[in-house]
């Protein structure tokens, strides 16, 4: 199985609803933005982190999912935080790496995906999205 943008070069789509990110856009033609989603970080309840630029300081560890446009950027823009993205992609994975191992400052995602997590999911019970 290939992903989206792995396939960009194998004639297997005309067009895809993607994240446009400079890597990609070696392979990819992009449009202007038809959408734009927030991306920010997910820290526990007793985190002293209160805004999305606190994140980046050297001993900081944060989950991503890989392959995600957002993670794409983290890797390109952090300075001095470690990202650990999940083996696989995806958003769930990333959720159950970040409360397994219990050794992460904060968990990198999609606003909307976030929040929802801290309002449905009960492991996710006292964590606050940041802002920023």
């Amino acid at each position: 199985r290939r992903f989206l943008a792995d396939a960009a070069g194998h004639d297997e789509w005309d067009v895809g609803l993607i994240g446009a990110e400079p890597a990609r856009a070696e392979t990819i033609a992009f449009t202007q933005h038809y959408a734009e989603i927030e991306a920010t970080y997910l820290v526990p309840g007793g985190s002293s982190l209160r805004c999305a630029s606190d994140v980046d300081f050297p001993s900081s560890r944060v989950v991503v999912s890989k392959r995600a446009a957002y993670a794409l950027w983290l890797e390109a823009n952090l300075r001095n935080a470690t990202l650990q993205p999940t083996a696989e992609p995806g958003l769930a994975a990333s959720a159950d790496l970040f409360l397994a191992a219990g050794r992460f400052d904060a968990l990198a995602g999609l606003r909307p995906w976030l929040l929802g997590l801290v309002e449905t999911d009960p492991r996710f019970a006292g964590a606050r999205v940041l802002d920023g």
